[in-house]
């Protein structure tokens, strides 16, 4: 199947937020501390937090790059493979930590941002875990489909 101007936009813009990102991670407690409006520097914040901080952005990064392996499969023969659900699930598992770890921030920092941040992550987590299951029964049509013919 031929890709869109879009789609092909969306993919690099998916490896651009990769990029950024990971040239970022060099940078991120100087970067926290110009944009996070917190007087507190993120080298005072206790070592619980800056591990969850981290932990956070990094996966961020890796559901990018899971987003980035998933949109190669769409392009390539089926986009219904057993990969491309499990890669699915593992994005929802993803998003349900980033959850987590964000409520668990609210033990330091409590903010109504942070309960809607972890709101969000939750409901998104839920979505990609629909998306996959949607794609799970795709599968098993498709599967019949092709024993049948």
């Amino acid at each position: 199947m031929e890709k869109s101007k879009i789609s092909i936009i969306v993919y690099y813009l998916f490896y651009l937020i990769l990029i950024i990102g990971l040239i970022g991670s060099i940078f991120l407690p100087t970067l926290y501390d110009m944009f996070s409006g917190i007087p507190t520097k993120f080298i005072e914040h206790t070592l619980i937090y800056r591990i969850a901080f981290y932990t956070c952005y990094f996966i961020a990064l890796f559901i990018v790059w899971m987003l980035i392996k998933i949109f190669k499969d769409l392009y390539k023969d089926t986009p219904f493979k057993k990969e491309v659900e499990n890669k699915l699930k593992i994005i929802a598992i993803s998003f349900e930590i980033l959850a987590l770890i964000v409520i668990a921030k609210f033990v330091f920092i409590p903010t109504i941002l942070t309960i809607a941040v972890s709101l969000i992550s939750f409901i998104v987590g839920l979505c990609f875990y629909t998306l996959s299951q949607v794609f799970k029964i795709a599968i098993t049509y498709k599967d019949e489909i092709d024993f049948t013919v």
